[in-house]
């Protein structure tokens, strides 16, 4: 694929008013395949937990498999919007060399029932405080994206979720030449994952970002013990790199830890598939890339970043062991309770990973201040916004959880005022240009 069209791709993205939503997404999909029988047509790997088919569009007849994976979780839909603009260009451009080359096969909803509890936040406005309200994000033993099987020490995962199955019967009926799963993130800056270093790839990836006005991701990795290939490109983690993260930092990876593996490690040691994992962050704020010295120490702000995490997990279990005889079984009831076991436990991993290796004298960044002490902490308010909507709406100790969560949104509001949505055009171009420049390095590559 040469440059030219690489660029015209991204240019033709439309401003999109709104996340589409699950009807939406199927029902795009359903007319694509009809309106385009000669070059695409719809595959229903398998059904949801709660019977939904789950259908992918096969798109071309290339001999090497490119698949793509929108809302891998139910949180983050962009990746959904970057398969709805790339499904529609497969089929309605011919001239496009990489339709050729690939046969094309897209999941835009791989979690279609969590993917619904989040429709709330889909339309506009979009505020921090419309994303926590509708927010939902499954506990990891029921997270699509890592819970595929996998055997390590004393790890053995359980019974894979019907849609891992899905998408394993994808992987393994037509092991792709390269998988994307389409991630984003809510806050900060732009970062990939990567299962393969790929040197002649990272001034791409920095540029795709770059051409959009999205910042790097600058401040402190998602996880501790990632692996930099370049500034915001990293090694993509298994279940082994967190097992080993764990247990060297004081947990039992057994009870800190559930589920699987993810989709990248599963395809990568059994097919050698390559995968690009782009996580887009659907907030902005001008600290995101800021690498100038905060006057703080790295090490401190870790450790204080853990202490308040771990007063607030404290504050939320008492709520909820209060009020958990009267919350009905639902699916928010049960992430809260999950993520309130394994969360405590990572806290404290992080708190024991930084008095181990991070350089006392080390200064940290603004970037890496802002991560640890408002990023952070707004990820674990979910925790808090979901057990809001555990609970049913005449339960008296709703008003309560609802202060909890007012009084610390209050206190990061000098922060928060300075978030911004970026366009959701902006947020797919990255993902879109992220995705065609491995097409064209593996175009150019001997197979």
């Amino acid at each position: 694929m040469k440059r030219p069209d690489l660029d015209e791709m991204v240019r033709a993205i439309p401003d999109f008013a709104a996340l589409l939503t699950v009807d939406e997404m199927n029902e795009s999909s359903r007319h694509l395949a009809a309106q385009h029988p000669s070059i695409a047509r719809l595959w229903e790997v398998g059904r949801s937990r709660r019977g939904e088919p789950l259908e992918a569009l096969v798109i071309g007849s290339g001999p090497r498999v490119a698949v793509l994976v929108g809302l891998p979780h139910p949180n983050e839909p962009i990746g959904a919007m970057t398969c709805e603009y790339l499904a529609g260009r497969l089929c309605d451009d011919r001239s496009l060399g990489y339709r050729q080359d690939f046969t094309w096969v897209i999941l835009k909803v791989a979690d279609p029932d969590g993917s619904r509890l989040n429709e709330g936040w889909f339309r506009p406005p979009f505020t921090v405080n419309q994303y926590l309200r509708y927010f939902y994000r499954p506990p990891s033993h029921e997270q699509v994206e890592w819970t595929f099987p996998v055997t390590y020490k004393r790890f053995r995962s359980g019974p894979q979720l019907p849609e891992t199955l899905a998408l394993m019967r994808i992987i393994d009926e037509l092991r792709p030449a390269v998988l994307f799963s389409l991630h984003n993130a809510a806050f900060g800056g732009v970062y990939w994952y990567l299962s393969h270093p790929l040197p002649q790839l990272y001034g791409e990836l920095h540029a795709a970002a770059a051409g959009q006005g999205l910042p790097l991701a600058r401040g402190e990795p998602e996880l501790p013990y990632a692996v930099e290939f370049s500034t915001a490109v990293y090694r993509m983690p298994g279940l082994a790199d967190i097992y080993d993260y764990l247990e060297q930092n004081g947990q039992e990876p057994l009870t800190a830890r559930s589920g699987g593996t993810c989709s990248a490690d599963y395809a990568r040691s059994r097919y050698g598939t390559r995968t690009l994992v782009s996580e887009v962050p659907f907030f902005s704020h001008p600290k995101s890339d800021d690498t100038r010295p905060m006057g703080i120490g790295r090490q401190a702000a870790f450790l204080a970043s853990a202490g308040w995490l771990e007063r607030f997990h404290a504050e939320v279990g008492e709520l909820f062991e209060q009020v958990a005889p009267r919350i009905p079984p639902n699916p928010f009831r049960s992430a809260v309770e999950s993520f309130l076991v394994h969360a405590p436990r990572l806290a404290g991993a992080q708190r024991r990973w930084a008095e181990s290796s991070v350089e006392p004298a080390a200064q940290a960044t603004v970037a890496q201040d802002f991560d640890l002490r408002v990023i952070s902490r707004i990820y674990r308010l979910r925790i808090l916004a979901m057990l809001i909507r555990a609970l049913p709406v005449d339960e008296p100790e709703r008003g309560r959880a609802e202060v909890m969560l007012e009084r610390h949104l209050q206190d990061l509001d000098s922060e928060m005022g300075h978030c911004r949505p970026f366009p959701i055009r902006k947020q797919v171009a990255v993902q879109v240009a992220s995705v065609l420049s491995l097409v064209r390095y593996l175009q150019a590559a001997p197979q």
